[in-house]
């Protein structure tokens, strides 16, 4: 928070506040900072395990004023009606750490009303879903971790015009694996995916760190046989492994791009794309 944008009153407000913030409301406030939205369903499963203390401890985010909850339209409520993302104090925060002014009042809620309002929501929330299993699984198993999330912007960096829907570093034991990440809705016109999975094999050519395989996390089996088959005929050389919604991402669920549908392996034994 920058001392200069605030009153003293203000800032001592919200030092009292942020006094009260566990380790996992950092966490939290550090999702919502970089992935804009999670549901109550998504903060349980990641963080809590119980409903009942997720619950509890996001009333309290929400009266400290860290975070603001509203309700999802009916087209995306079916089984997660809640909706979090960063209240006032919550953007001091974020801003805090970037070393930035916060926002004004009006400015916060116009960015919490974009998410809420956008499109791409559901999609949104598909993607954190995919990192939000693999926490969650790292949270029971130990020697797990999901060590980086990064949203669209940040991946981005590591491809060189390439535009993911996210990048994850994920380790089991002593070995790791970084991957790209684009999640599809069933929507996607089957072409705009084929380029998708041919720009990720230029990149290579431009930057070291595109060589991390790319998961596409498909709506449905028959998109999945279908993607294989145009993947195969176009003949992509970078490491393309595919997943399906339904899936555990941290089981053994993926299938890589000309290999049998029921041979499937875990998200640390993709393989990277070779260096030019």
């Amino acid at each position: 928070m920058s001392p200069s944008s605030s009153s003293p009153a203000a800032v001592s407000s919200y030092l009292v506040a942020r006094s009260h913030l566990t380790p996992r409301d950092l966490i939290l406030l550090d999702w919502l900072a970089h992935h804009r939205a999670l549901t109550t369903p998504q903060v349980t499963k990641a963080l809590f395990g119980s409903e009942r203390r997720a619950q509890a401890r996001l009333a309290v985010l929400r009266r400290l004023r860290f975070i603001d909850s509203t309700m999802l339209r009916p087209s995306l409520a079916r089984s997660a009606p809640f909706l979090h993302t960063l209240g006032p104090l919550g953007h001091q925060w974020a801003a805090a750490r970037r070393d930035e002014p916060p926002p004004t009042a009006r400015q916060w809620r116009r960015t919490a009303h974009a998410i809420i309002d956008s499109p791409y929501l559901g999609h949104q929330l598909g993607v954190n879903q995919f990192f939000i299993d693999l926490a969650a699984h790292s949270r029971a198993h130990p020697h797990t971790r999901l060590r980086h999330w990064l949203n669209q912007s940040q991946a981005a960096q590591l491809t060189s015009g390439v535009h993911p829907d996210g990048f994850g570093r994920w380790q089991v034991d002593d070995r790791d694996i970084g991957f790209f990440l684009e999640y599809d809705t069933g929507e996607e016109y089957p072409p705009r995916l084929l380029a998708k999975a041919s720009a990720y094999a230029s990149a290579v050519d431009l930057v070291d760190t595109a060589r991390w395989p790319l998961v596409f996390w498909l709506h449905s089996r028959r998109r999945e046989n279908n993607l294989h088959q145009r993947l195969i005929e176009q003949r992509i050389a970078h490491p393309v492994a595919t997943g399906i919604h339904t899936d555990d991402p941290a089981g053994a669920c993926l299938r890589m791009l000309g290999a049998d549908p029921e041979q499937r392996i875990a998200l640390i034994d993709l393989p990277q794309a070779a260096r030019p």
